[in-house]
């Protein structure tokens, strides 16, 4: 993607503001199509060290999403789409669940 500093493969870093319209959505996808995991990501935050760390990320219908546990806050605002975000408990046992789909769609759109 151009005038994007490319941390490595799908995942990409922007200063300054960016544009989510059409044309930047289907390079995501694209981008994404090529990754192993199929995913791509442009970060917003700063560094490793901000918090809450936020990225604009692009999966496909064949994304691999591992379950993963950070100590620090994460949010996602969806813009296309729907997924299930699952929450779990640090024993495992699940702790609940959340259906993201577009503000278009009168659905949840953002969580945190």
């Amino acid at each position: 993607m151009k005038n994007y500093n490319v941390i490595s493969q799908g995942i990409y870093k922007k200063q300054g503001s960016i544009l989510v319209d059409q044309d930047f959505k289907s390079k995501l996808y694209i981008e994404a199509e090529k990754h192993p995991r199929n995913r791509s990501r442009i970060l917003i935050h700063e560094d490793t060290e901000s918090i809450p760390q936020e990225m604009v990320i692009a999966f496909t219908e064949e994304s691999i999403v591992e379950v993963s546990t950070h100590l620090f806050p994460e949010s996602f605002t969806m813009l296309q789409g729907v997924a299930k975000y699952i929450f779990y408990k640090e024993n495992g046992d699940l702790l609940g669940d959340i259906i993201l789909s577009p503000y278009s769609n009168f659905g949840t759109f953002y969580c945190f």
